[in-house]
């Protein structure tokens, strides 16, 4: 991506008021580059809009002779130069070696996870608060949600039958209980 490399290059160079350039020497070593293998941030933003105004005022951007072969060269050397550095693995001072990790260890960490998400569903799930009767905050919120659907019935009932809620409680009580 395009802005990540100015990005990358604008840090490089810019710095701070503390530092002058942002990327020491130590830093080169730490990536595993040459400080003369990065290009500044003037040269990567000159050639950028080199190949743009080209693009433009041709209609396509095509390589000036030996440009194509010139990039090939440089990537290669990159490559080489890569490949012959020292590839050992080497720690900061301090830090403790990394231990083996084979997969039927990956398999019983696992294992013990599932179980451990397993019973904290399970232990939430029993808890108290999850109770559908007694005084508890789930029979609340049901209980109280049950009695505003009821009484908004009760008002739809009202409009669409000219009879109060009132009226329609006592004709619920009069069905339901025995005669007298």
């Amino acid at each position: 991506d395009v802005a990540e490399r100015l990005k990358f290059v604008e840090v490089n160079q810019q710095g701070s008021a503390d530092t002058p350039m942002m990327m020491t020497e130590e830093d080169y070593q730490t990536l595993g580059l040459e400080p003369f293998s990065t290009r500044k941030l003037e040269e990567y933003i000159g050639e950028y809009y080199r190949r743009v105004f080209k693009k433009l005022t041709k209609g396509k951007y095509e390589a000036e002779p030996g440009e194509v072969e010139k990039e090939k060269a440089e990537s290669e050397a990159k490559l080489k130069q890569a490949l012959a550095q020292d590839t050992e693995d080497k720690l900061p001072a301090g830090q403790p070696e990394e231990e083996e990790v084979t997969v039927a260890y990956q398999r019983d960490v696992a294992e013990r996870l599932q179980r451990f998400f397993e019973d904290k569903v399970l232990s939430e799930m029993e808890d108290v608060k999850n109770a559908w009767f007694g005084w508890v905050p789930l029979a609340e919120v049901f209980n109280g949600r049950s009695a505003m659907m009821g009484f908004s019935l009760g008002l739809f009932t009202e409009w669409a039958t000219d009879v109060d809620v009132a009226k329609q409680i006592d004709l619920v009580l009069a069905i339901f209980s025995p005669p007298s």
